[in-house]
């Protein structure tokens, strides 16, 4: 993917270059506008960073995804779950487990059935169904990690596998990660070939296959 911004930065930033690309913007009121951008057209608005792939510019909502809060990082976000939910459904309707999964809910009809004989009318279960069920089970992944990195390269996999390929832009991403760790991060973003951009409102070291362009608080381009 690349991503182009010419009201922030001159240059086009490739996220397919074999480097870990990173913007540094020490301008802090250049920075607020630019995050402003971001969340802005990924909520459906319109907005001056243009994201492309393949000489064609992508959907903002659905190809790109601001990662801002690390204290929680949350795995289990709503889309996260979301798409979970809908893969047990889909998978519930297979032939390897849609027999297994009919008489199970015919075996709770009946349960359900059995405690309203008591009752003075008839009772109607009418959203029994398998949908339902594994919504109403709160299907969650485990959100126990070691350290902050393994929660973001856990994260970028489920999207990946669960809903697509996205721009994964983070926001001051250094303040909760070492030096030591960004560069272990990399290699495992590079070889996994996921799109990401850190972007800092400060410089730190910079670190083995890190390409960075700097904005200063003169707003000169470095």
């Amino acid at each position: 993917m690349r991503i182009a911004s010419s009201n922030f930065f001159n240059s086009v930033v490739d996220t397919e270059n074999g480097f870990l690309n990173t913007l540094v913007i020490e301008n802090s009121h250049l920075f607020y506008r630019f995050a402003c951008d971001i969340c802005n057209q990924i909520s459906g608005n319109n907005g001056s960073t243009v994201v492309s792939e393949n000489d064609k510019p992508c959907i903002f909502p659905k190809r790109v995804e601001l990662l801002d809060q690390f204290v929680p990082f949350e795995v289990n976000t709503r889309l996260i779950i979301s798409k979970l939910n809908a893969a047990f459904e889909q998978n519930a309707l297979s032939p390897d487990y849609y027999e297994t999964g009919m008489q199970l809910l015919s075996e709770i009809e009946c349960f359900l059935n059995s405690m309203s004989l008591d009752l003075p009318c008839d009772v109607l279960f009418t959203k029994l169904n398998m949908g339902s069920i594994i919504k109403a089970l709160g299907a969650e992944f485990r959100n126990e990690y070691h350290s902050l990195p393994e929660q973001i390269l856990d994260y970028m996999e489920l999207v990946r596998v669960l809903d697509r390929d996205k721009l994964f832009i983070l926001l001051n991403p250094r303040s909760y990660i070492s030096d030591e760790e960004l560069e272990l991060l990399a290699k495992d973003i590079l070889a996994k070939g996921y799109h990401v951009l850190f972007v800092d409102s400060f410089s730190r070291r910079l670190v083995a296959r890190e390409k960075r362009i700097t904005i200063d608080d003169d707003l000169c381009e470095i």
